[in-house]
């Protein structure tokens, strides 16, 4: 096992820079992505959590009998 371990770090080593900024790249997309999801969520949910919210404040301002 360590025998494997040291011929795949001699074979990736030359590489690791450009495997680097490949990472890079991969996770600038994948967070570029999981933002527009979140911010298409939040359009949508908005305007219901908006209505909840103002349902609550009215129900608290109701006079007590």
């Amino acid at each position: 096992m360590a025998a494997l371990a040291q011929t795949v770090t001699a074979l990736l080593a030359p590489a690791l820079p450009i495997l680097v900024k490949v990472g890079d790249g991969a996770l600038e997309k994948i967070g570029s992505d999981i933002s527009d999801k979140a911010k298409t969520l939040w359009v949508k949910l908005r305007p219901t959590l908006a209505y909840s919210g103002q349902c609550d404040r009215n129900q608290q301002q109701k006079p007590q009998h």
